[in-house]
């Protein structure tokens, strides 16, 4: 190990790629010690469990996000420019770590009760607590429009997960080098029309028509 190297990061990363490739639960600590190039009695020394490691995973990855996105929720910024804001957080988090989404996912379908204990953690559950209260505040002060909230929430999250969890097969169908740029220039498309189709949901005065409204 190159003792200029923080042994902690050099585990942090050889883990991610492991937990990306085999999920939490078939990950083991032997297989983490390979991936750092260490031995496991090193990799105890920094971290005790597997759980810990997984924390720090998902730490290194979520963990700048949360303060940037409840800056955005209690600035002073009008819903709009908020919400574009946060689509650009997300789109920017998931570019730089395109996997992040399907190891969201994967893990979600595995033990979705750890991944929120996890992360939880790490502020989530704080976020998404403020987020909830913006929306219902916007919405009780017929700012924008009133919907169930989980509705808000699955329409975002599909929306800002979906071109990154597909982009392999759209890759493919539309005959796209994703190595060239070509699928950042989709990318750029697809964040401006969150944006719109966002504004078309929750603008009071849009004219989608939502069935039970």
């Amino acid at each position: 190990m190159n003792r200029t190297e923080d042994p902690e990061e050099k585990i942090v990363v050889a883990a991610r790629r492991v937990f990306v490739e085999k999920g939490y639960e078939n990950a083991s600590m032997s297989d983490i010690a390979a991936a750092a190039g260490i031995n496991r009695t090193a990799l105890h020394y920094y971290f005790r469990a597997k759980d810990k490691i997984f924390q720090a995973v998902f730490g290194s990855l979520i963990g700048p996000f949360i303060p940037k996105v409840q800056d955005i929720l209690h600035s002073d910024a009008p819903f709009f420019d908020k919400m574009d804001r946060l689509i650009d957080e997300y789109f920017e988090v998931f570019s730089q770590n395109p996997f992040l989404p399907r190891f969201v996912m994967n893990e979600s379908g595995r033990d979705v009760r750890h991944l929120v204990e996890v992360a939880e953690s790490i502020g989530f559950r704080t976020y998404i607590s403020t987020l909830v209260e913006l929306l219902e505040t916007e919405m009780a002060a017929g700012r924008i429009r009133r919907l169930p909230v989980h509705v808000v929430f699955l329409t975002f999250i599909g929306q800002v997960m979906f071109p990154f969890l597909s982009r392999n097969l759209i890759c493919l169908i539309l005959e796209i080098d994703s190595d060239r740029g070509a699928f950042e220039d989709i990318l750029t498309e697809c964040k401006r029309t969150v944006s719109c189709q966002m504004r078309l949901l929750l603008d009071k005065d849009s004219p989608l028509v939502v069935p039970g409204v």
